[in-house]
């Protein structure tokens, strides 16, 4: 289904957004329209044919769908993208990634490991979860009034790492 979203225009001075079309693909998943022409003065930060992450934004007069990640598409047809988080005390992104069951989402802290990972249903309710996860800014405490160091080391992934 064609849609209307919005593309952030790099290296403005302020934040820009230009409205392009683009066809919907799952929930918040859209491909912008591969023959869009980028005006010479403009540079994108996704490019013409690129599948995004896209969620609403309000903006001073009306409500409309931004891209903030883009998405990778594996030979499977699954996607899987990464979404940096910012001024979390635990956690730096998250990948989303689509299988056969659901949306697997993985939470990184700075140095790459995996802290806290969960399965669902869709992206619509594994964004919920991103959302429910990043706000919640409460540090457990230890006995000597410090967060807990990670009792055993998760494994390690390359949070930029491209699927197959």
């Amino acid at each position: 289904m064609k849609s209307k979203i919005y593309v952030a225009l790099i290296d403005e001075g302020t934040t820009v957004w230009r409205p392009v079309s683009a066809i919907q693909i799952r929930d918040h998943i859209y491909q912008i329209d591969p023959n869009a022409g980028v005006p010479p003065d403009e540079n994108w930060e996704f490019i013409p044919g690129s599948y995004v992450a896209c969620e609403e934004y309000q903006f001073a007069d009306f409500t409309g769908k931004v891209a903030y990640a883009e998405a990778q598409l594996s030979p499977a047809g699954r996607f899987s993208y990464t979404r940096p988080i910012t001024n979390h005390h635990k956690y730096s992104n998250a990948i989303f990634r689509e299988n056969s069951v659901g949306i697997y989402i993985q939470f990184y802290d700075t140095e790459g490991r995996c802290l806290r990972d969960s399965l669902q249903d869709s992206f619509a309710l594994a964004e919920s979860d991103f959302q429910d996860v990043t706000r919640n800014q409460e540090v457990e405490q230890g006995a000597d009034g410090k967060p807990p160091e990670v009792a055993q080391p998760p494994h390690k992934l390359n949070p930029n790492t491209r699927l197959p």
